[in-house]
């Protein structure tokens, strides 16, 4: 009897181990019998495998001629199509290009080999990005949002940290714009999406209010090649200008419409006088400026602003219904006579050739156009099939080398 209990017990030992081992198994197995622990494993280092993103930046080496896709991306996570919001260059040094995108992140592109290395940056979304120009290898300010604030971030060692030298004392008001004076490093300027502007005088460490209750989001700064003349663009509204480095803002509308108000008060003024020959001749005065006010006045719907990087006093205005160039600081405007069918679709970026005023460029939709005659004619080049080009830029060093920036926003 003791051997028959014992040889049930070694029977009863062998058959829990042996449904053990089966359950265990089981449980820890895919559906094709492959352990889902090495599964597992499997996937996660699939995420970690960077992920190759193509369609966000064209580059040309000809001069705009033809383009290849340029923005090779190695990211953690698959992230599409990187909204590219601007394309900015190192000042000094030869193929050192950065590239910001609206949710994706800051990329950096050395020595014009296609693999960007991303820079890390404490908010999701950026909305403008600027290297100090006398320190551009350690300083560099960025704005972006953080729990639905408004915030301006500076790195003083290349974007290893990163702290906050501005916020906005609200919710749902953004750091829109940001600028750095070229003549004057320590002055940033920045603009809100509510309208504000700030400016500090000690590189971002204080700021000070120098708005005039401007209207609507403030989209870009723009600086004359030689003049102190600042522009200012609150989007699809009004262009600015200030000639105290930005302390205060006018308007050239504005300002014209008193031009010819002080000619009637004039003219008024004679007429009191009983000299009505010389207020007539005030008069015809008033409304021959008024009719070129009217004929030229600033275009609406502005998209974006951007300066003559040579002459001083021309500046394009690139809108949703076609493209603008002032050659008097602003003050008066002249439609450009561009092909019909690019003014269906925003011109959303346009850019001057370093080494020629003639050479003009800008992107509508999904294409391309340059001009190398001052604007008579253009050469359109397709750009992509899929998703508009917004953001066009020369590098400074090689106007052959042209980039556009791809979105979908």
């Amino acid at each position: 009897m003791l051997k028959i209990a014992v040889n049930l017990a070694v029977i009863f030992v062998v058959i829990f181990l042996i449904v053990i081992f089966f359950f265990g198994n089981k449980n820890n197995t895919g559906s094709t019998g492959t352990p889902s622990k090495t599964t597992a494993g499997k996937n996660a280092s699939k995420d970690l495998v960077p992920i190759v993103v193509l369609d966000s930046i064209v580059r040309s080496a000809d001069a705009g001629e033809s383009f290849e896709k340029y923005f090779k991306v190695a990211t953690s996570s698959k992230i599409g199509n990187a909204d590219v919001l601007s394309i900015v260059f190192h000042p000094l040094i030869r193929d050192r290009v950065f590239v910001t995108t609206y949710q994706d992140g800051i990329f950096l592109n050395e020595k014009r080999v296609n693999s960007w290395t991303k820079i890390d940056f404490p908010p999701k979304k950026i909305y403008s990005f600027i290297l100090d120009n006398s320190s551009p290898d350690n300083r560099i300010f960025a704005s972006g949002v953080v729990e639905e604030n408004g915030r301006i971030f500076r790195t003083d060692d290349g974007g290893n940290k990163w702290r906050v030298v501005y916020a906005e004392p609200g919710l749902n008001s953004l750091v829109s714009a940001l600028a750095q004076y070229p003549k004057n490093p320590k002055l940033i300027i920045a603009g809100t999406s509510m309208g504000t502007i700030v400016k500090s005088f000690d590189r971002g460490d204080t700021w000070k209010n120098v708005g005039q209750k401007i209207d609507g989001r403030i989209s870009n700064f723009d600086f004359d090649s030689t003049k102190q003349f600042t522009y200012m663009l609150s989007y699809q509204s009004k262009i600015y200008f200030s000639t105290d480095e930005g302390s205060t803002w006018k308007n050239w509308e504005d300002e014209k419409a008193k031009e010819v108000a002080a000619l009637n008060s004039q003219a008024n003024a004679l007429a009191g006088k009983q000299d009505s020959a010389g207020a007539d001749a005030l008069r015809k005065q008033a409304a021959a400026l008024q009719k070129r006010n009217n004929e030229n006045r600033q275009p609406g719907g502005v998209i974006n602003i951007v300066t003559d990087p040579t002459k001083s006093g021309i500046i394009y205005a690139g809108t949703t219904n076609g493209l603008y160039r002032s050659k008097d600081y602003g003050k008066y405007w002249n439609k450009l006579n561009i092909i019909e069918s690019a003014e269906k679709f925003p011109i959303k970026s346009v850019a001057i050739s370093p080494k020629n005023s003639n050479e003009i460029v800008f992107v509508s939709g999904r294409s391309f156009y340059k001009s190398i005659n001052n604007g008579d004619t253009w050469a359109v080049v397709p750009v992509n099939n899929s998703i508009n080009a917004v953001f066009v830029a020369y590098d400074p060093f090689d106007p052959k080398i042209i980039f556009i920036g791809l979105s979908r926003i």
